[in-house]
């Protein structure tokens, strides 16, 4: 395995993970336990969100061959470093609440927004219907989300097949979590802190980019 490729493999890992962990796709797989059973909620999670995945990624191969890479290396510096500046400038004006929290503030949404709807009353949705119902919320979460713009970006500047498996790896591995590890986590890591440690990583590799540019590495 060269060299490049594991670098693209675990960059785009990291990257991917980090900005999805708290995230709404986040919290929405957490609820939804509760609705369908983990092989199902495995399945359909990973669908949608390896579904947008395809589609950042196909955007992004196609970027080289209309950009110069000198221009495609600048276009990923400040993608980064302007991610990082937002996520860490959204920490600040953020209540340090935990991720359990922001799941209790999101099923109460729902509930007020279910009672809007004439069809509300019928409690016993089909499971193929939920499948459905979360398959579509979570394809909507990722449209022009975070995750989804670097992916593009990443796909542009690194190893092609690299990012393939490392952002589908991250995905897979935040579902994993957010089904069998997401109560519990939610109950000590607050979204302002992972916006913290999401924006510092940003940063790190808008750094290196930069550093790279320039000739110090």
């Amino acid at each position: 395995m060269s060299e490049s490729l594991i670098k693209s493999i675990t960059q785009s890992f990291t990257l991917i993970f980090l900005s999805e962990l708290g995230d709404r796709t986040f919290i929405l797989v957490v609820i939804y336990v509760a609705k369908l059973s983990w092989f199902l909620l495995l399945v359909t999670s990973f669908l949608s969100m390896g579904l947008m995945n395809i589609l950042a990624i196909f955007i992004g191969y196609l970027v080289p061959l209309l950009l110069v890479k000198e221009l495609i290396d600048w276009i990923g510096f400040f993608c980064f470093l302007i991610f990082g500046i937002m996520s860490i400038n959204e920490s600040l004006n953020m209540e340090s609440t935990t991720l359990h929290e922001e799941i209790i503030k999101q099923q109460e949404e729902d509930e007020k927004n279910y009672q809007k709807l004439p069809d509300s009353e019928e409690s016993n949705k089909s499971t193929f219907s939920t499948c459905l119902e979360l398959f579509s919320f979570l394809c909507l979460s990722e449209i022009g989300d975070k995750s989804e713009i670097t992916t593009i970006a990443i796909t542009a500047m690194y190893n092609f097949y690299g990012v393939v498996i490392g952002t589908m790896l991250a995905y897979f591995c935040t579902i994993i979590l957010a089904i069998f590890l997401g109560h519990i986590l939610s109950k000590y890591i607050t979204e302002k802190k992972m916006n913290i440690i999401g924006g510092v990583i940003f940063l790190l590799f808008a750094l290196e980019i930069l550093l790279y540019k320039i000739g110090l590495i």
